[in-house]
């Protein structure tokens, strides 16, 4: 077995895993949490999830064969209107940032960058306070507009997902489409100023191209490609640092894809000096005002040692008094940074206890940040907050369910589609550094859903209308559109 063939099969197999701890997080967060009622719509999505293989075979053919027939255009335009209609009371009712929260700053950040008064801080990245900068600048702080403006990012989600995988894998294209319009928890969060909505574009715009690149490649056409593909990136990561992994998943997919080394760098630097290109003037932005170097914001050290020291429960904690003695806040940041590994490397059973805390807050809810949206106490009541965490809970237990099942038929048959590799090694490092390294809450997974929905709902749609068992691994591949390997 060659090192590329290993390294498949381990993906598929933490795939699998993967999918198992994310469901095992489902009903372990209730307990942990003292919550037993919240076990109930847990229980009810699974059991939907598995439950819609049991209804009648010439059902599942009619509906199936119903969607199949509707036109490419009609479906897009009834996806984008479902998902604006389902936005429509958060536009017109938009979450109001609160005072010590992340939506706070990044509106104050756009106001002050809209007054021609540039960013004044380093903490926060810059792009999500840019990006509400363009709608501030000319309409003010209209909380109606900036939702809107959030939810233009999630029609242009819709299409530009629909566009690139309908002539790959049409299944995948009509349901990630349709998650993405109508799953609650990123309805609820488009009426938010927070970043997690701009994620979710961007991964979808950087799947889109990063896939729209590897078909060029194979017609030697993608010079212009992959140099886009860094912008996107170099532009996600002033958003989100974590996106300045791309180049290197770029090169890793080709790879495992078995693309020759050597023809796996042109890819892999022309994305890099791309996204370096537009993440250079903001780090040169940082050095002449702060006298050190930092390429985005200076808060890894911070959320890193906030999420295990010695106190935390592996989220959120404070650190002001360990680091007010430091008045720059990049030294400040390398401050935390190096405590943090001090308290890593004095106790590393604790902190991998911690991971396993903290990969149930990432996965075992879709509700924990209803605060961050709804208020506290809640807008609109405590039964509105009850009813809207029983309704993104189920629909995030049946997802996970479905990435469960998925996971396992597609280490049966073996087979990842390019799309597939590229969204499993993409959630695969937001895992590690929500999951593993800072605090990992439920906003962090936003932003991967469409990713999830395009990988496991092909494979679980095709074990739920299959009526024999011998037939999964054989839909599977049909639905996994194509294979790994280079043509």
């Amino acid at each position: 077995m060659s090192l590329r063939q290993l390294l498949r099969t381990l993906i598929l197999v933490w795939w699998a895993l993967a999918g198992t701890l994310a469901l095992s997080a489902l009903f372990i967060f209730p307990v942990m949490k003292g919550v037993m009622a919240g076990l109930l719509p847990v229980i009810v999505g699974v059991v939907a999830a598995i439950s819609l293989r049991l209804v009648p075979v010439h059902w599942k053919t009619r509906s199936t064969e119903r969607l199949a027939a509707i036109p490419d255009r009609l479906w897009l335009a009834g996806v984008c209107l479902l998902a604006f209609l389902l936005r429509l009371p958060g536009i017109l009712s938009p979450a109001l940032p609160t005072n010590d929260g992340d939506t706070f700053a990044y509106l104050a950040d756009a106001k002050s960058l809209a007054a021609g008064n540039g960013i004044p801080n380093i903490l926060f990245p810059p792009g999500q306070a840019a990006w509400l900068a363009l709608w501030v600048s000319r309409f003010g702080d209209n909380l109606q507009v900036l939702a809107l403006a959030q939810t233009i990012l999630t029609l242009g989600a819709i299409v530009i997902l629909y566009a690139v995988l309908k002539n790959r894998t049409i299944v995948a294209a009509r349901w990630g489409t349709l998650v993405i319009a109508a799953m609650p928890s990123l309805v609820l969060f488009s009426s938010t100023l927070g970043h997690e909505t701009t994620d979710m574009f961007s991964q979808v715009a950087i799947l889109a191209t990063y896939l729209l690149g590897i078909q060029r490649e194979r017609t030697r056409g993608s010079v212009l490609i992959w140099p886009l593909l860094g912008v996107i990136a170099g532009l996600a990561a002033l958003v989100h640092p974590t996106f300045l992994v791309v180049p290197i998943l770029v090169g890793f997919n080709l790879w495992l894809m078995r693309v020759p080394l050597l023809r796996c760098l042109t890819p892999v630097l022309l994305t890099g000096l791309a996204a370096a290109m537009v993440v250079l003037p903001w780090s040169l932005r940082n050095y002449r005002h702060y006298g050190h170097f930092s390429a985005i914001s200076a808060n890894f050290g911070r959320t890193l040692l906030e999420a295990n020291q010695s106190g935390s429960l592996g989220v959120y904690s404070n650190i002001s008094s360990f680091i007010s003695t430091e008045p720059n806040p990049v030294l400040q940041d390398r401050m935390a940074f190096k405590e943090a590994l001090r308290v890593i490397h004095s106790d590393p059973l604790r902190f991998f206890y911690l991971c396993g805390r903290r990969t149930i807050y990432m996965w075992g809810t879709d509700t924990s940040m209803l605060e961050f949206v709804l208020g506290d106490p809640p807008h609109g009541g405590t039964v509105r907050k009850a009813l809207l965490s029983v309704v993104i809970q189920t629909f995030w237990a049946w997802l996970v369910c479905a990435w469960c099942l998925s996971g396992w038929i597609s280490l049966r048959s073996k087979s990842l589609s390019p799309e597939d590799l590229w969204c499993v090694t993409s959630i695969g490092v937001i895992w590690l550094v929500h999951g593993f390294l800072v605090e990992g809450l439920s906003r962090h997974h936003l932003s991967l859903i469409p990713l999830i929905a395009v990988t496991v709902l092909p494979s679980y749609l095709a074990w739920v209308r299959s009526s024999r068992s011998t037939a999964i691994a054989k839909e599977a591949q049909l639905a996994g559109s194509r294979t790994l390997a280079w043509r």
